[in-house]
């Protein structure tokens, strides 16, 4: 049976998306223009997925120095003191948490601040920021995300604002692990159907991969090294094919996770398999819709092949432990959802 999108979820997703570019566009745009000059304000909108939100921190930055082919960027961005720069006439605005009049934590619009958002005028290498946006935990009992992240309005509002030499104000509303072909499908859309030929139709499934019995790396296998892919309870990255399989190399183990006795995954183990199906070419695909697809549709539980320092187990991971309280918790979340999308 072809797969069916459910078309009320996907249109509210969309209708949120849309709410929030046009809130903070009539929230941020008359102020901004009064300091214009009389020029004219461009004003671009950039939608999308986690690439869209702030994944880099900001002393990341000192790696562009590091290339003959982003040094020219490095040097529009840093001074030669490795002062980060401001550009007053290029402002980003984004939906941060505020406190609203009844004391509760919503999601509000910025009113446009330069062009970095937050460290503007810092040293690399020397100055700090402090910890979380407004005082929130990130990670279940973690500390919250460091102030000073940034994505790809940095680059972009800069080049931009050389070609045009006018006012800009970057709108910025992104929404991590969303489909672009689904979740922001306008309301005037149909059921999405994916057509023959779509690795989303039944015809183009390839059969389940067996889970190997044994499993050797390659001679020459290096770690990857860098920011993986988030994987829920860490970082990992796709290796491509060993022995039939398309593994994730766990790369990273989130520590500020107080969810299960013990983590059932450390640096260098490699998932190989879940559910009895060994994972395929998209393995960071698989395993995300394993875990909130599948594994909630049922017991939130998963049976996950592991390799360990050449030894394959098959363990079992209760994806509910994510949840403040446990299994005790699925409830009141399901109920959680339904009500905010019930809401929305």
């Amino acid at each position: 049976m072809t797969k069916q999108y459910d078309k009320t979820t996907y249109h509210v997703r969309f209708l949120t998306v849309t709410t929030a570019v046009l809130t903070m566009l009539f929230a941020v745009s008359p102020a901004f223009a009064d300091k214009t000059s009389g020029k004219p304000l461009k004003v671009v909108i950039l939608a999308g997925q986690s690439n869209m939100q702030e994944p880099a921190g900001w002393q990341t930055l000192k790696g562009l120095a590091d290339s003959p082919e982003t040094k020219p960027l490095y040097d529009k961005l840093v001074d030669q003191n490795g002062k980060v720069r401001s550009w007053p006439d290029v402002r980003v605005t984004v939906f941060e948490p505020t406190t609203d009049a009844e004391g509760n934590q919503v999601q509000g619009p910025g009113y446009g601040s330069p062009l970095p958002n937050k460290f503007g005028g810092l040293v690399l290498g020397g100055d700090k920021i402090g910890e979380s946006k407004g005082g929130g935990k990130g990670r279940k009992g973690g500390k919250g995300k460091t102030d000073g992240s940034f994505g790809p309005e940095l680059g972009f509002g800069v080049t931009l604002y050389e070609t045009l030499q006018e006012p800009i104000l970057i709108i910025k509303t992104a929404w991590g692990g969303k489909s672009l072909n689904q979740d922001f499908r306008p309301p005037t859309g149909e059921d999405w159907v994916p057509p023959k030929g779509h690795p989303d139709h039944p015809d183009s499934a390839s059969p389940p991969l067996p889970i190997p019995t044994s499993l050797e790396l390659p001679k020459d296998f290096k770690a990857p090294t860098g920011r993986g892919k988030n994987a829920q309870v860490g970082q990992g990255f796709a290796i491509g094919e060993v022995n039939g399989v398309y593994p994730i190399y766990v790369s990273l183990v989130y520590e500020d996770l107080n969810i299960m006795s013990s983590s059932p995954f450390q640096k260098g183990d490699l998932i190989i398999g879940i559910n009895g199906e060994g994972l395929g070419k998209d393995p960071i695909k698989q395993w995300r819709d394993m875990w909130y697809n599948t594994a909630r549709e049922g017991d939130w539980r998963l049976k996950v092949a592991r390799w360990r320092s050449g030894k394959i187990e098959t363990i079992d991971v209760d994806t509910a432990q994510l949840l403040e309280g446990g299994r005790a918790a699925i409830p009141a979340y399901v109920a959680k959802q339904k009500a905010a999308r019930k809401k929305l």
